[in-house]
């Protein structure tokens, strides 16, 4: 297989680990959201209260981020108020329901990715956390460059 091909099938992979993650996270959860909702959802509550900086940590334009904080808002997960410093943009919060749905997706995440692990032994778990850092290791210093 050329690595062209290996690179592929990676982000096939990938794609349907993601694909099945949220499938079992929406079900457990009972919740509707898509998996950029909740991207956005988790984005917001790691700090990010700005429509700027949510579309930069997710890689969607603003027009995008703003369609799906329309639907969150709709959906009471999040409230927008706006800023003080510049009455143009509005800054981002989540509500207690959007709170609560986190929590709960954040539990069940937990819980699947848990499922997940026990099929693998410990060395492919190392592994696994030695690739993933690499990974994101090579990311954080393409940002810094």
């Amino acid at each position: 297989m050329t690595r062209d091909n290996k690179i592929n099938e990676l982000f096939s992979v990938f794609l349907q680990f993601k694909r099945c993650m949220h499938r079992q996270v929406v079900m457990q959860t009972h919740s509707n959201i898509s998996v950029t909702q909740a991207e956005i959802l988790f984005t917001i509550g790691k700090g990010a209260n700005r429509l700027r900086d949510i579309a930069q940590a997710q890689t969607i334009t603003p027009s995008a981020v703003t369609q799906q904080l329309k639907l969150l808002e709709a959906a009471g997960l999040i409230e927008s108020v706006p800023s003080s410093e510049d009455r143009r943009e509005h800054l981002l919060s989540i509500t207690k329901k959007g709170q609560e749905l986190l929590r709960q997706h954040r539990h069940a995440m937990k819980t699947h990715v848990r499922r997940y692990i026990d099929r693998l032994t410990d060395q492919e778990i190392d592994d696994f956390i030695y690739i993933m850092k690499k990974m994101i290791q090579t990311e954080s210093t393409k940002e810094t460059n």
